[in-house]
């Protein structure tokens, strides 16, 4: 690194470097002293890939309101509150301020992810410059006690980077961003503490001690291109370098493509929707996780087209790995030939107006970390006889810190002489024009807003108005309805006072008459107390009679018990049989065997029978002779000889009301032991 002169101004200041990026931004802060110069220190930020910065990604609810910025938004707490509430992510919003003109492979704003509702991509940079401004602020305040922020914060240099490509309408939106954003006044003074640098500029500061290093036996210019590839463009600067002293003299117009890290990104998700359609556990909406897993891992691993890439897809419900997703040589490394074509177009594109030959290459940004894309590039110059070289650290910090080393040592800035490459700018690119347009466009929305409201005021009061005429025709109406009623009342009055009188004379001859009821009623009391006692004797006979009726009534119930009684026990008794209790082996097709199984028996053989079973062998009415026998077989199984000795037979005699009874508890109590038999 080139020897740095040592800061001697009058007062404390500090140096802060917002490198925003399609995917990824970052900041550097450098506190200057009185007498030395401390830094670089980064923010205290959550690490991305090992370094000090944020991914690029905003949340806004269905308001408008920002919800949450850079780390935050992947957190898993805020995914499910996005999904819940119906927030919309803003994210790739940087290359919807390209230049119209610029090459890419972008055919309309349809290829990028939607901005929120109401925004344009000029205020979600402003909330995004807001959101770095105040994580700074907060670092600074935390790890920087010495400082005073109200000393230093009317002070404060800023140095915003941008492609190569962005021109005068671009730098003009990140300005009036800057100042939206509170970092600065809206005064010359202001934004006189704003720097813009071209990450083509900022690169040589950060190579250098790579190029010093390099082992040259002359001291001749030598060429060098710096390749910056970033999440969303590829810039390259060439630059004809001396060493003594060390000075930057670009050769070339600097070139800009719109094929970073972000189109391989999209490239791959093209290639996992294809692949995996028509696979059963493929959805749609896990085709975004599928694609972060790539992003984030897979991309950073390939490393030629030998070995198999693969990432780890699988479905998120049921955990089945897709055999699909393994991309083979070609397809994994198909992913970055638009890239590389992009770097070797604009590489040939350039040299064809380098005034010296090109003898070294430095490839910077994030996308240089992948070896394949390395690989490819360095067989490319190798062919060139040209030197390529990926400088130590960070790689995609290199436009960060070199941006820092550019401005705090205005004595050893690198880069002398740049080429002119502006196009003419068309009406609708001149950031004059398009300030104003902004300006009256604001105006005219406040204007707008203004009328609405005035609008609304007016309507309110023609409403007002409206409500007030109809109350007071209420109000008349009320009156008049009041006056006859009024009339009403006084003539109601009136005849209250005559009905009054005659209730008087009434009430008078009432009294007459009451007088004249109460003797006739004390007479007919003394007659209904003789009539009573009359009752009271005529009422005891009743009860008298009522109790001979309740006992002749008992025993005529009683009677007709008995009589009932009788009759069931004749109909009852209408059959008579003679039979025994025996099994019945079971018979699965009988339903009443079936009903039985609770009761089933099984013998020694291992049979089973169903119990309980009623054999009649004399019915009632039979004719018989007194000699007259009666034989069926019947079998009794034993395990033990002994048992069978003595058997004894019960003969029950049934009396009931069936006339085939077939089970004993079919109609219970009713078969009696007749007489036992010996055998």
């Amino acid at each position: 690194m080139p020897n740095l002169n040592t800061y001697t101004g009058p007062t404390t200041k500090l140096v802060v470097t917002f490198d925003i990026g399609t995917t990824y931004s970052g900041k550097l802060i450098i506190s200057l002293y009185r007498s030395a110069l401390t830094g670089p220190r980064f923010p205290s930020q959550a690490a991305v890939g090992g370094e000090a910065k944020v991914p690029s990604l905003l949340y806004y609810d269905k308001a408008g309101n920002l919800r949450a910025a850079g780390a935050e938004v992947l957190a898993e707490n805020m995914l499910e509150a996005a999904l819940t509430e119906g927030w919309t992510k803003a994210e790739w919003w940087k290359l919807r301020l390209r230049p119209k003109h610029l090459a890419s492979s972008i055919n309309s704003s349809d290829y990028l992810p939607p901005l929120p509702a109401g925004k344009s991509a000029v205020d979600v940079l402003t909330d995004f410059i807001r959101y770095l401004f105040s994580c700074a602020k907060t670092y600074i305040q935390e790890h920087h006690l010495a400082l005073t922020w109200t000393s230093i914060e009317d002070s404060i240099e800023y140095i915003f980077t941008h492609p190569n490509g962005w021109e005068g309408l671009q730098q003009q939106q990140y300005c009036r961003a800057v100042e939206r954003a509170g970092l600065i006044p809206r005064t010359p003074e202001g934004r006189s503490r704003v720097h813009l640098l071209t990450e083509g500029e900022a690169g040589p500061h950060y190579c250098v001690p790579n190029l010093l290093s390099a082992e040259t036996a002359d001291q001749a210019p030598q060429g060098v291109v710096i390749i910056d590839a970033g999440g969303g463009t590829i810039d390259l600067s060439m630059f004809s370098m001396t060493r003594n002293p060390i000075s930057c003299e670009e050769i070339s117009p600097a070139e800009c493509r719109l094929q970073g890290s972000v189109f391989v990104t999209r490239r791959a998700r093209t290639l996992l929707q294809k692949k995996l359609e028509g696979w059963e556990h493929y959805r749609p909406d896990e085709i975004a996780e599928f694609t972060r897993e790539f992003d984030q891992s897979t991309k950073l691993v390939i490393k030629n087209d030998q070995e198999p890439a693969y990432w780890n897809s699988f479905d998120l419900r049921h955990r089945h790995r897709s055999p699909d997703t393994i991309y083979f040589s070609a397809e994994a490394t198909g992913l970055f030939n638009d890239s590389i074509d992009a770097v070797i177009s604009a590489f040939e594109q350039q040299q064809k107006s380098a005034t010296i030959p090109i003898t070294m290459a430095f490839l910077v940004g994030g996308l240089s970390n992948n070896d394949w894309l390395w690989s490819r590039l360095w067989s490319y110059f190798k062919e060139k006889n040209i030197k390529i070289c990926r400088p130590d650290n960070h790689t995609n910090k290199a436009v960060a810190d070199g941006a820092v080393l550019s401005h705090v040592d205005p004595d050893n800035h690198l880069v002398a002489s740049r080429v002119a490459t502006a196009l003419p700018l068309r009406d609708d690119e001149d950031p004059a024009i398009a300030m104003l347009t902004a300006d009256v466009a604001q105006w005219n929305h406040a204007d707008a807003a203004k009328a609405q409201q005035i609008t609304a005021v007016h309507r309110q009061n023609e409403s007002l108005q409206r409500d007030l005429s109809a109350a007071s025709s209420r109000v008349v109406e009320l009156q008049q309805c009041y006056d006859a009623q009024s009339r009403v009342f006084v003539l109601l009055r009136e005849e209250l006072k005559n009905k009054e009188s005659l209730i008087e004379e009434h009430q008078q001859g009432y009294a007459d008459q009451s007088a004249q009821l109460a003797s006739q009623i004390e007479q007919w009391k003394r007659s209904d107390a003789a009539k009573a006692e009359e009752l009271t004797a005529s009422h005891k006979k009743l009860e008298q009679l009522e109790q001979r009726y309740e006992a002749q009534s008992a025993e005529l119930s009683s009677l007709r018990e008995q009589l009932q009684k009788r009759t069931q026990q004749y109909e009852v008794q209408s059959y008579v049989q003679y039979g025994l209790i025996c099994a019945l082996p079971v018979d699965i097709d009988d339903e009443e065997h079936i009903r039985r199984k609770n009761h089933w028996e099984i013998d020694p053989t291992g049979d089973y029978y169903v119990p309980g079973y009623f054999e009649s062998k004399l019915r009632m009415g039979a004719n018989t002779r007194e000699e007259m026998q009666f034989r069926d077989p019947f079998s009794l199984i034993r395990s033990n000889p002994a048992d069978f000795d003595m058997q004894i037979v019960r003969i029950l005699c049934y009396r009931g009301s069936l006339s085939n009874p077939q089970l004993v508890d079919e109609d219970e109590c009713k078969c009696l032991p007749f007489f036992s038999s010996r055998s």
